[in-house]
């Protein structure tokens, strides 16, 4: 656990600047290249339901994950509170393989998210969005297929 509170560190410092924070490096290296790719400015951690505002003014969430084996479909859950307030625009999601490499990427409106994704009540009452990811997405009309950009990075 120690060594990897030191990694962490060295990617939230200035030598590497990858991370914003001490907390998951999966997360906060996609938010890199989603900042990358898009510019604009990081949101201070914690901030709801994005985590970056890119040159057009856009409320970006990110999500990244490594893929565990060839069949993993990862699944996120996004709270409904924040598809309601409309805390993002735009939902970019990235999955790596165990090298760090981008396996594929891809980016949904808040609009089209609702079309594509679905919503359940989740253990604790609450409502939230199931976000499962499969390769097939990018095959889908709703469904921007960002991995090119994110391969070049």
């Amino acid at each position: 656990m120690c060594a990897f509170l030191e990694i962490k560190k060295r990617l939230s410092g200035e030598e590497v600047g990858v991370a914003n924070s001490l907390t998951d490096p999966v997360g906060q290296y996609a938010e890199y290249l989603v900042h990358q790719v898009y510019g604009g400015g990081r949101t201070r951690n914690g901030t709801a339901g994005h985590d970056l505002v890119d040159r057009a003014g856009r409320k970006i969430e990110v999500k990244g994950r490594v893929k565990k084996h060839d069949n993993y479909k990862p699944k996120t859950y996004i709270n409904d509170s924040n598809v309601v307030a409309k805390n993002f625009d735009y939902l970019v999601y990235i999955v790596f393989d165990d090298e760090f490499d981008v396996e594929y990427a891809f980016g949904v409106s808040l609009k089209n998210f609702k079309k594509v994704f679905y919503k359940v009540e989740h253990r604790n009452g609450s409502f939230k969005w199931v976000v499962k990811v499969r390769e097939e997405l990018l095959g889908n009309p709703l469904i921007e297929d960002l991995t090119s950009h994110f391969i070049a990075q």
